[in-house]
């Protein structure tokens, strides 16, 4: 993937000026990323979390979002997503970090999960995927903890450009789906993108 090296669209906020992350290696990717974390350690994203089970909730039916239990919130840092995945109706609720502040939060990088293939119903990634060092590989661990039949949901900056711990600019959905390998598309907004990973 190279998107780093695409030239700024049109709609872009501002140019390019990450790090280009094939030149850090994983300590200073960690360094990086917990940089960042640490400084938005009390940020509450949980609207982001409620707004994108919502939409997940109208577009499969109150029914078929019933009757899924286990989420796993990717790079939620505190405990705000966790909680809003709670009231939403989980009952299995775990989250990754590189740092924890929260018991539900395991300390663990998206690119290498402990957990088996195929643990969660849904797997939520919200402004997480853009931090990666390599998004393929972290994308097919995505995919890989996410149920068969369940719902991988990722929510990307599209038109923000690289800068300090934003690594990626993806530019488009088709670029963040072609991570993804064998999904379905279930919904696709501007910056939202909900897939089915296939049973």
């Amino acid at each position: 993937m190279s998107d780093t090296s695409a030239p700024m669209h049109p709609r872009q906020r501002k140019p390019d000026t990450a790090a280009d992350p094939g030149s850090l290696t994983h300590e200073e990717y960690v360094e990086l990323q917990l940089r960042r974390s640490k400084l938005k350690a009390d940020a509450d994203c949980a609207f982001r979390a409620t707004h994108l089970l919502d939409l997940l909730r109208n577009r499969i039916g109150v029914d078929a979002f019933a009757s899924l239990r286990s989420i796993l919130c990717v790079g939620c840092r505190n405990r705000h997503e966790l909680d809003a995945a709670e009231a939403a109706g989980f009952s299995e609720v775990a989250g990754i970090d590189l740092h924890s502040l929260d018991p539900r939060i395991s300390v663990m990088d998206m690119h290498a999960m402990s957990f088996q293939g195929g643990m969660f119903d849904v797997v939520l990634a919200s402004h997480s995927l853009e931090h990666a060092k390599d998004p393929e590989r972290a994308g097919a661990e995505l995919r890989r903890v996410t149920a068969p039949g369940g719902y991988l949901i990722i929510e990307v900056p599209i038109f923000y450009g690289t800068f300090d711990a934003d690594l990626w600019a993806f530019r488009s959905p088709e670029r963040v789906l072609a991570l993804l390998g064998e999904v379905a598309p279930v919904l696709t907004l501007s910056l939202i993108h909900t897939w089915r990973c296939r049973p």
